[in-house]
Formats: structure tokens, sequence, C-alpha cells
């Protein structure tokens, strides 16, 4: 194989990660969207290692700007969360855009409402935010 051409396995997750055109979703990035909120994976160290791209950046419902070093935790709050109105598209090969709404229930009972976004990129047969 020449320098530049993508191996089988970068063709394979290519063809996995899909186009999702018009927002359907995709099966793969909605898994990733998922797991980062569920308590068994968002703070399991090896999935952070694999999913948070090391330039990682966040703004979060408050408008505070997280980086990678500040976001990856191997313990936290329980998630009691509900993801609605769940999209994807396309960006362009390998990058898809994730958009939904997300309604948290604060340990006071509390909900929290926010818009959110997430843009993941297929590196290394690995799916990253």
């Amino acid at each position: 194989m020449s320098a530049g051409t993508p191996s089988d396995v970068q063709l394979a997750a290519e063809r996995m990660w899909g186009t999702a055109a018009g927002g359907a979703l995709n099966p793969a990035v909605h898994a990733l969207e998922l797991a980062m909120w569920q308590a068994q994976t968002r703070y399991d160290a090896a999935f952070q290692a694999r999913h948070f791209a090391d330039d990682f950046v966040e703004f979060g419902r408050s408008g505070r700007v997280y980086d990678r070093k500040t976001i990856v935790m191997t313990h936290g709050p329980a998630i009691d969360a509900r993801l609605m109105a769940m999209r994807h598209h396309r960006l362009a090969p390998g990058v898809m855009l994730a958009t939904y709404d997300s309604c948290v229930r604060q340990a006071d009972g509390e909900l929290w409402h926010a818009h959110r976004s997430s843009i993941w990129c297929l590196r290394n047969a690995a799916g990253q935010t």
C-alpha cells in the first residue's frame, strides 16, 4: 500500500460510519454519543483515551470552556439524563455532527435542559469527539 492510501480497516470503518444524509441517525455515532452519557463508559479511562481527541474542546451549558485535560475523569456523579431529538449530519468524509437536546436531573431534582452538539471524527478506525 502506498502512502496516503487508506487501509482495509480504514475503508471498513468509513463504510460503517456511513453518510447520515438529512439528519438520519448513524448507528456508530449514536452509540458513541449515548456512551458519553452512561457512567460505565463516561468514567472509563480506556473509553475516554480512545474517544476524546487530543484537541477536544467543549462549551458547557453554562458557557464554560473545557479541554481534554479538564473533561477526562474516572469517577463522578451518577448521570440521570434523557437525550431527545438526536440528528446526525455528515460534514465531510469521516466527520459527523450530532445535534440533540438533553434533560439532566441534578442531585436536588432540578432539571437542566440544553441544546447540544458534538463533532465526531473517524480517526484510526475509532470515533473521536
